[in-house]
């Protein structure tokens, strides 16, 4: 969770104190393990300030309109299986 906060920080300014676990996704075959985590926060867009080499882009959504986005051919399928499965927790 440490790490996660600071890459937060790192790559877009963004400071929160609390990250909301996604999943946790153990991978035995490739012996990796994945963890996605959501920042509900009230940061303001005019101070974003994403890490030139480590982050391109950044979307404030709405609940409704990343449902939309992780739904459509634009995201990634495999995320999409991870975070519909875990969606109705949040």
């Amino acid at each position: 969770m440490q790490g996660a906060l600071h890459e937060l920080q790192e790559e877009t300014g963004i400071v929160s104190q609390e990250l909301f676990l996604l999943y946790h996704i153990r991978s035995e075959e490739k012996r990796t393990f994945y963890v996605g985590y959501l920042c509900q926060t009230d940061w303001p867009k005019q101070d974003v300030r994403l890490q030139p080499g480590e982050t391109v882009e950044y979307r404030w959504l709405e609940r409704t309109k990343l449902e939309a986005l992780v739904a459509s051919k634009y995201f990634v399928p495999g995320l999409r299986q991870r975070l519909t499965q875990v969606w109705k927790e949040v």
